[in-house]
């Protein structure tokens, strides 16, 4: 009987420490806050990603789930933070197999960003514009075929 006492306590411990680490424990990777933005395509049919400024996610090549899917042209999203970065990232690949990128994108919550096929000297660009409707800043989009 004393086995089974020790054994039960043992598992008990175990488990407590278990939802202890699951309820308190470490935070996701790129679980900062997040601000909401309104995201609008007006060049090319595209899946969207807007990432934090991070070694991490300027070094890779796959972003997860696009932000914003080809088929939308328009739509609200929720853009995470993370701590310590100020800027994002925008990354897109359109039906045709280009590749758009752009560094540096300072957004904050309730700003719209704008994906635009410009003139022959900027092909492409991303816009900030403020909740006035306001350009705060346009943004030279690198564009390559993959």
């Amino acid at each position: 009987m004393r086995y089974y006492l020790t054994g039960g306590i043992i598992l008990a411990v175990i488990v407590v420490a278990v939802v202890a680490i699951i309820i308190f424990g470490g935070k996701e990777k790129n679980a900062g806050e997040s601000i909401k933005i309104v995201f609008k395509n007006e060049a090319a049919k595209a899946d969207i990603w807007i990432l934090p400024e991070t070694k991490e996610n300027k070094a890779t090549t796959t972003w997860g789930k696009a932000a914003v899917p080809k088929d939308k042209s328009e739509q609200k999203i929720a853009v995470n933070k993370d701590e310590g970065t100020e800027t994002f990232i925008f990354r897109a690949i359109d039906e045709e197999d280009m590749y758009y990128e752009a560094n540096g994108i300072a957004l904050e919550d309730g700003f719209t960003l704008v994906f635009k096929k410009g003139n022959g000297d900027l092909p492409y660009t991303v816009e900030t514009v403020n909740s006035e409707g306001h350009t705060v800043k346009a943004y030279f989009v690198f564009a390559a075929k993959l």
